[in-house]
């Protein structure tokens, strides 16, 4: 098949974005380096592009002022005969998942992120929610030949099974991007090193020394770069590392949350604070130990690991959580596979994103950082007092 120019395929996309009224009447075009940037391409594609669009009517320069998207742009005939291509309308993109729904917080944050990275595009996004036995093969039948142009695997903690699914789709040979790593497609992940490591410094600022991770299955590889993070942090601080200080929950379920906790005390091990992979095992947790008369974060300290907003809301004081930017990962894939789909490319592509530490109550920081203030206050009284009495003595005398 003749490969398509690369400046007819984003004529091709600009010319939509005024067609859609995405670039509305008197649109102020951005600049050429903008565009070379979001494109990937030289100065002098992209002049190609503009010219064409020009030539076409839709756009007109303006010396000194800038690019603006003319008035009659949206009434003239978009056609694209020129091109050979297909408009990106026709296009359509799979979302494929497995065990998540709606009332999921991590699926809801993912597929508004997709949501938005899809906002400026006329791909279509068709969502496929699987049950366990359910079989994507079949499902991509009964779409009766209309094959999808590219997919979107989510994957999650709570179902590392879809190696089967992301066969089939390769089958068909549109690009794929994974929202977890993966050995074979492109894929954009979260950095869980790094988060394990800035959650344990955290609790170590705060002077504590004995701190529990309680994470999920670390037949997952995500788990174990978190507690190989934990372990950084300790031997940062000198501190040796305590197996008995590792524990295996399952992130999304409540029970196991408290039976952690439960465990803890039961063997009266010896911590002073927890991270806890997962919303509801934490909320749990955290529930537990306050059953107990522990008190957060005077006696324990805690920092959940995820940062979702209901268990703010559910739980005081509030949690000091690492975020994880499912959003912002959502965003990214859809704009790789929008890049592949319209470029024809599909070559191999890895993002990787950084979680961040929110700093909230339970953690100590907050009560170290009031002790301390306490502490300088009672310091300065104490000096002021000795000035006052060195002044008195020398009155005296």
């Amino acid at each position: 098949m003749k490969k398509i120019a690369r400046y007819k395929i984003i004529r091709d996309l600009l010319k939509d974005r005024i067609s859609s009224g995405t670039w509305g009447e008197a649109f102020k075009v951005p600049s050429e380096k903008e565009l070379c940037e979001e494109f990937g391409v030289s100065r002098m594609t992209l002049r190609q592009t503009m010219e064409d669009l020009q030539r076409l009517g839709l756009i007109s320069k303006e010396p000194g002022r800038g690019t603006f998207v003319n008035s009659n742009a949206r009434r003239l005939k978009l056609d694209n005969k020129e091109s050979g291509t297909n408009t990106p309308s026709a296009k359509k993109c799979v979302l494929v998942s497995r065990g998540l729904f709606d009332d999921n917080p991590y699926y809801q944050e993912i597929v508004d992120g997709i949501n938005q990275g899809f906002a400026e595009s006329n791909i279509r996004v068709k969502r496929f929610r699987l049950e366990s036995e359910e079989n994507l093969e079949q499902i991509l039948k009964n779409e009766h030949g209309n094959v999808p142009d590219g997919f979107i695997f989510i994957q999650n903690d709570q179902n590392d099974t879809m190696s089967s699914d992301i066969a089939t789709a390769s089958s068909y040979g549109a690009p794929i991007v994974c929202l977890c790593e993966n050995t074979m497609t492109s894929y954009v992940d979260i950095d869980s090193f790094h988060g394990g490591l800035i959650a344990t410094r955290c609790l170590l600022s705060c002077g504590n020394r004995r701190v529990v991770f309680a994470l999920g299955p670390r037949s997952i590889p995500q788990n174990e770069r978190k507690l190989a993070g934990y372990r950084q942090a300790l031997n940062e601080a000198g501190i040796a590392f305590d197996q008995n200080l590792i524990l295996e929950l399952e992130p999304w379920s409540e029970k196991s949350g408290a039976d952690a906790a439960s465990k803890l005390l039961e063997l009266n091990t010896d911590f002073d604070s927890a991270i806890v992979h997962g919303d509801h095992a934490c909320f749990a947790f955290c529930n537990f130990l306050t059953a107990k008369g522990i008190k957060i974060p005077d006696d324990k300290g805690i920092i959940v690991y995820d940062d979702f907003a209901w268990l703010q809301k559910a739980f005081s004081p509030r949690l000091t959580a690492i975020k994880q930017p499912f959003r912002e990962m959502s965003v990214e894939a859809a704009k790789m596979i929008i890049e592949k789909i319209i470029l024809g490319e599909n070559e191999r592509t890895i993002r990787i994103l950084r979680p961040s530490l929110e700093i909230r109550e339970s953690c100590g920081v907050v009560r170290k950082m009031a002790m301390k203030l306490v502490n300088q206050r009672e310091t300065k009284r104490t000096e002021q007092t000795k000035i006052h009495s060195d002044h008195d003595k020398v009155a005296i005398n």
